[in-house]
């Protein structure tokens, strides 16, 4: 008897952390839109409650594996080891991801950007501006996209690679945004982000949620 109380409050606690994990990050995403990223990270993603949050969901979800995993399905189990890789996922974004900003005009060539915490972060090779260009809606003066042409340097090779506002530029593991642009247009502001265990995690606990949400569907019919 007691056995089956711990059980269904572990399912339940999980659950109900879940719930309010989920909830956190959509509530995060909506004031980080307004507030800012830098206050984002430092009062909400790196708050000492929203960690508790997260630990306790972590140990939750293991006592969960652990002590459920003889009464459930394959497909049941990979779907609460999702949710242990995705909470995991989070952990490497908020504590090793790198997100910072960089300027360059045309011609300008950087090999570094500034970060959040107004860090200068390394990049292991070099970018150059080689043109930035906007096309307008028809007879308005409101851009419909603009698009940055970027040369990397990395020791003697040369790649040209284009970045848009529905293209982003991903090498070796930094992800570059356009964001911006300078009013004369001659200079082009990016949001570059360095998260590659963060995504790989989070990402690879989505596909595992999916498939096997999918394949308990199928198994029920």
């Amino acid at each position: 008897m007691k056995k089956l109380l711990f059980n269904r409050t572990i399912q339940q606690l999980t659950f109900a952390l879940c719930i309010l994990f989920i909830a956190c990050l959509a509530v995060f995403t909506f004031i980080e839109k307004y507030k800012g990223a830098a206050f984002a990270k430092e009062q909400l993603y790196y708050s000492h409650w929203f960690t508790a949050v997260c630990v306790c969901l972590l140990v939750s979800g293991v006592c969960l594996f652990v002590f459920l995993q003889k009464k459930k399905s394959l497909s049941t189990i990979l779907i609460h080891t999702s949710f242990l890789i995705i909470a995991l996922g989070y952990f490497f974004t908020v504590f090793t991801g790198i997100k910072g900003r960089v300027h360059l005009r045309e011609g300008e060539t950087t090999d570094s950007f500034v970060t959040q915490k107004q860090h200068t972060h390394t990049l292991p090779f070099s970018i150059t501006l080689k043109s930035f260009e906007i096309d307008y809606f028809s007879g308005t003066d409101a851009p419909k996209n603009y698009k940055s042409e970027f040369e990397i340097s990395e020791g003697e090779l040369r790649y040209t690679k284009i970045i848009s506002l529905n293209s982003i530029l991903s090498f070796r593991h930094y992800r570059f945004y356009q964001t911006s642009f300078d009013r004369d247009e001659k200079g082009s502001w990016f949001t570059v982000k360095y998260d590659p265990f963060g995504i790989f995690f989070t990402y690879f606990g989505y596909v595992l949620f999916g498939v096997s949400g999918i394949a308990a569907f199928l198994r029920k019919k």
